[in-house]
């Protein structure tokens, strides 16, 4: 019973997560859409799913039932943070 060792992790293994990384979770976030900003979203629609899908590889969906965007990490995300960032940025 002693105390368990780890190897060492390097400083940009810990700060970037990987597509191998456990630690990359699949995660989903909605991000509710106001009456008033609906039709801006609609007119830059490419503009503003373009960023999320080919620099933080997120999967976007809009729900008009739901009247939200919908980001998923997918297996090709590789920051852990995506999920977040492009919540932010929809915002």
């Amino acid at each position: 019973m002693g105390i368990p060792k780890f190897a060492k992790m390097s400083s940009e293994g810990a700060a970037s997560g990987s597509a191998e990384d456990p630690d990359v979770a699949p995660g989903f976030r909605r991000v509710y859409i106001p009456a008033n900003r609906y039709s801006p979203l609609i007119k830059d629609w490419k503009k503003i799913t373009d960023p999320l899908v080919k620099h933080l590889k997120l999967d976007v969906r809009y729900n008009k039932k739901m009247k939200a965007v919908e980001l998923r990490t997918s297996d090709k995300t590789v920051k852990p943070s995506a999920l977040l960032k492009g919540a932010e940025f929809i915002e």
